[in-house]
């Protein structure tokens, strides 16, 4: 017998009000809910484990909370679980193509896929030219969708004109074809 989900829906967590359950992310292994802050700022996916735990109590936006630690207001505190999953995607982005040490290098930046420079230096760059991930209702799931990045050339870089935020239906149709031994 399964454990039965709690829900959520209208509960309060600091600044944050819980808008409606999304569904089940098999990457994050978590119940995912939309959530938005009071002070009118961005809605996002949360985990019901940092939502019960009191890890996000709000956007952290600077006119939510005063933080002036970054800029953008997207990096948030890793150890809260508040960076936002733009700012998470765009540093994913990096270490694949980067970090020698990330197990996909090989797959990324290993095959010659690099960074488009402006995006490489600056995450505004980056935010400004792709956009905020789009998060809405998929009608023949009827759950929320989880958007990642996509290189529409998958053979091409991370570069204007060749990403889009992208379903993992579009991603898994977009994927390279393992070379045949």
């Amino acid at each position: 017998m399964g454990r039965q989900r709690i829900d959520l829906t209208g509960q309060r967590f600091g600044k944050v009000t819980v808008l409606e359950y999304a569904g089940w992310s098999t990457a994050q292994k978590a119940s995912m809910w939309l959530v938005k802050c009071d002070c009118g700022g961005r809605e996002w996916l949360a985990r019901t484990a940092h939502l019960r735990r009191g890890q996000i109590q709000s956007c952290h936006s600077e006119e939510c909370s005063g933080w002036t630690g970054r800029k953008h207001g997207h990096a948030g505190d890793y150890r809260k679980g508040t960076r936002s999953p733009e700012y998470v995607v765009w540093c994913n982005m990096k270490a694949r193509c980067l970090n020698q040490d990330h197990p996909q290098y090989p797959d990324y930046g290993g095959r010659g896929i690099t960074i488009f420079p402006r995006w490489a230096d600056s995450f505004e760059a980056f935010l400004d030219d792709v956009g905020p991930r789009p998060v809405h209702l998929l009608p023949e799931a009827s759950r929320r969708s989880f958007y990642s990045v996509d290189r529409i050339n998958n053979d091409g870089n991370y570069e204007p004109g060749n990403v889009r935020w992208a379903t993992p239906t579009q991603q898994r149709g977009n994927q390279r074809k393992a070379a045949r031994g």
